[in-house]
C-alpha cells in the first residue's frame, strides 16, 4: 500500500468514527451492554405559560390586572391618591394589538361635562412555570375627554387629553 492510499483509508476511518460519536451524542443513545435495547432520550421542551396577573406601580398611581379571578372574570384594581376603584368583567375593555393588549376602563364620568378613561398597555410575559415572576414595564395613558349634550363636536379645542403613566412591577402565573 502506498502512502497517497493509507492517508486516505485513516481520514475515511476517521471520518467514519467521528460520524458514530456525534450520532451517540446527537440522540443522547444510553446503552450499557451491547445486548441491551437503544434507547434514545428525546429533548425536553418547556412549555411557557402566559402570565396572567400584573401588579404594577409608578407615579403615583397603582395597578393591579388579573385575567382572570375566583368568580372566571377579569379584574382590574386602580389606586391614585385621591381615588380607588376596582372593574370587573365588561366593566374592562380589551382591545388586541401589535404592541400588546389594550385595556380601557373608565374612572369617572360627569354627564355634559367631561369623561376620564384609563388605558393599560400589556405586555405578553411567558413563564416557564406558575412558581416565576418576572419584571415588567409598561405604560397607561389616562384620557380625560371634554363631552357636552351634543357628543363632541360641540366642544370648542381640543377634545381629548393625555397623561403618559410610566408603571414598573411584576408579571406571574395564577392558578384559580
Amino acid at each position: 500500500m502506498n502512502f497517497p492510499k493509507l492517508r486516505f483509508h485513516s481520514l475515511l476511518i476517521l471520518a467514519l468514527c467521528s460520524l458514530v460519536v456525534f450520532f451517540c451524542i446527537a440522540t443522547s443513545i444510553v446503552s450499557a451492554h451491547p445486548s441491551d435495547p437503544i434507547i434514545v432520550q428525546q429533548p425536553t421542551m418547556i412549555r411557557l405559560q402566559r402570565a396572567n396577573t400584573f401588579e404594577l406601580q409608578g407615579e403615583g398611581v397603582r395597578i393591579t390586572y388579573s385575567a382572570t379571578s375566583i368568580n372566571g372574570e377579569p379584574e382590574l384594581r386602580y389606586q391614585a391618591l385621591q381615588r380607588q376603584r376596582t372593574f370587573r368583567g365588561s366593566e374592562i375593555r380589551s382591545t388586541e394589538t401589535e404592541i400588546g393588549q389594550l385595556l380601557t376602563v373608565t374612572l369617572e364620568q360627569v354627564p355634559d361635562l367631561r369623561m376620564t378613561t384609563l388605558t393599560l398597555l400589556l405586555p405578553i410575559v411567558n413563564l416557564p412555570n406558575s412558581n416565576t415572576q418576572r419584571p415588567v414595564q409598561t405604560s397607561a395613558i389616562e384620557t380625560a375627554q371634554r363631552t357636552s349634550i351634543g357628543g363632541p363636536d360641540l366642544v370648542e379645542g381640543q377634545v381629548q387629553t393625555y397623561r403618559t403613566l410610566r408603571l414598573r412591577g411584576t408579571a406571574r402565573l395564577v392558578k384559580f
